[in-house]
């Protein structure tokens, strides 16, 4: 979901950490704790409306996509939900996809690019970097849509496709259906909430704003424009996970 301006400098680090520590550190087991370093989140519904921080945002947010994973039956494919500290990254092997797993969030260093991966999700869980994305966890709003499309990458993950690779390597072509479909399940569920009465109806022109604004600049990279998240936001709004499943070129919703 981060605007982060290029994939490399974005993954290449998760990528060099992930390879660095996969002999040491264990695959995440069955209700294993947060990640190394990280801080949970405790979703709550108590936090929504105190918009303060990062953590408030974002728990409100997840309380929110919760409930709507458990109203579609995919409550198991975010097992945690972790803002990541700065200057620190790790990775493992994933027990949720055949992939890598891990976040980084290091500083600049002077000739070399920012080496650093913005909020993401994998092995069933959601990485807040909240360091580099204030912008997308600024209210509740963003918070909900911005956690709602990562559980959309936990459903693919849940449904065998690879959420990292395709990223590391810059494989647009695989990588943007799967960008795509989350933005039009973020779309389902801002719906949903909506509809259940936890979200305005003004809800709706908030997240396609947000669409908008995190859209890539560019035609042909990995989220895609400002335009087509918006549409695929909307698709999920107007047409259900049948629409998802379309972008993503196969069933996976449900």
């Amino acid at each position: 979901m981060s605007r982060s301006s290029s994939v490399l400098t974005r993954c290449c680090l998760l990528l060099f950490a992930a390879l660095l520590s996969a002999s040491l550190a264990a695959p995440a087991a069955q209700g294993a704790p947060a990640p190394l370093g990280t801080t949970p989140i405790t979703p709550s519904t108590a936090q929504c409306g105190k918009q303060t921080s990062v953590a408030t945002t974002a728990a409100c947010g997840a309380a929110l996509r919760d409930k709507f994973l458990r109203a579609r039956g995919q409550s198991d494919v975010v097992r945690h939900t972790v803002v990541t500290p700065p200057g620190w990254g790790w990775g493992w092997w994933s027990q949720a996809g055949p992939t890598i797993c891990g976040y980084a969030d290091f500083p600049a260093v002077p000739g070399l690019p920012v080496l650093a991966v913005g909020t993401h999700h994998c092995d069933r869980t959601t990485f807040v970097v909240a360091n580099r994305d204030r912008y997308l966890f600024a209210d509740d709003l963003r918070a909900t849509v911005v956690l709602i499309h990562e559980s959309g990458h936990g459903v693919q993950e849940k449904a065998g496709a690879d959420v990292v690779l395709p990223t590391l390597l810059g494989d647009v072509a695989t990588q943007k259906p799967l960008e795509q479909s989350a933005d039009c399940w973020a779309g389902v569920g801002i719906g949903y909430l909506i509809a259940e009465g936890d979200l305005p109806a003004s809800a709706r022109d908030g997240a396609l704003a947000l669409m908008n604004a995190v859209g890539d600049g560019v035609p042909g990279t990995m989220h895609g424009t400002g335009a087509e998240r918006q549409a695929a936001f909307e698709a999920g709004l107007r047409d259900g996970v049948r629409a998802c499943n379309a972008l993503a070129g196969r069933r996976m919703f449900a």
